[in-house]
């Protein structure tokens, strides 16, 4: 056996048991009667309310809480939830004007659920460790000191010739490819039931 067989061989068993990593984190995670059983809703409802207690909406949320939490389950679960419309507002943030999005709250609910018990566990062992981004435990902090750590090592090999690039996508979440969102979503998570409902939200 020469060299190239064995090296394609060792690659072909680190192939194997990523892929069975992947097949399980999707069997544990993407399951939407697991996601999305009652006392979890529950608590993500609560998270939902958090800081926005003066909206009418919410207080509505707040006081049918028990009843829209059980029906957003039976109708996530037999796939007949219907995702509501979007309020439009405008904000000034740091000399520039945005224009937000808002899902009502039920669907925000659904958000929190997706993005915490579906697609953060099964994505973030793919994430290389320096992203921050929206991650339990991360964020600017983490993001500024690895900066910091990056410059660091740099300057200390090559002196203070060097730069750092700092780039801002403008409305990129409106603007991605939402197809290849979709094809990353097969290529992870094998419950078609579960993908559906992720892209009802696309």
């Amino acid at each position: 056996m020469t060299s190239e067989e064995r090296k394609e061989i060792r690659y072909q068993r680190r192939k194997a048991k990523r892929d069975r990593k992947v097949l399980e984190r999707s069997r544990k995670y993407g399951n939407l009667e697991q996601a999305f059983c009652f006392h979890k809703v529950m608590y993500y409802g609560d998270k939902c309310t958090k800081g926005v207690g003066f909206k009418k909406s919410t207080q509505y949320f707040k006081l049918h809480m028990f009843t829209i939490v059980a029906t957003t389950c039976k109708n996530i679960k037999s796939n007949c939830y219907k995702v509501g419309n979007i309020y439009q507002f405008t904000i000034h943030e740091r000399g520039k004007v945005r224009i937000i999005d808002a899902p009502h709250i039920k669907d925000r609910l659904v958000h929190k659920v997706i993005a915490n018990e579906i697609l953060s566990p099964i994505y973030y062992p793919h994430f290389i460790y320096d992203n921050g981004a929206s991650i339990r435990n991360k964020g600017f902090h983490f993001a500024m000191k690895r900066v910091h750590t990056k410059l660091y090592s740099w300057y200390l090999k090559n002196g203070l010739e060097g730069y750092a690039v700092t780039i801002d996508f403008s409305k990129f979440f409106p603007n991605c490819s939402h197809e290849a969102i979709k094809k990353i979503h097969t290529k992870y998570i094998f419950n078609s039931h579960t993908i559906k409902v992720i892209e009802d939200y696309l």
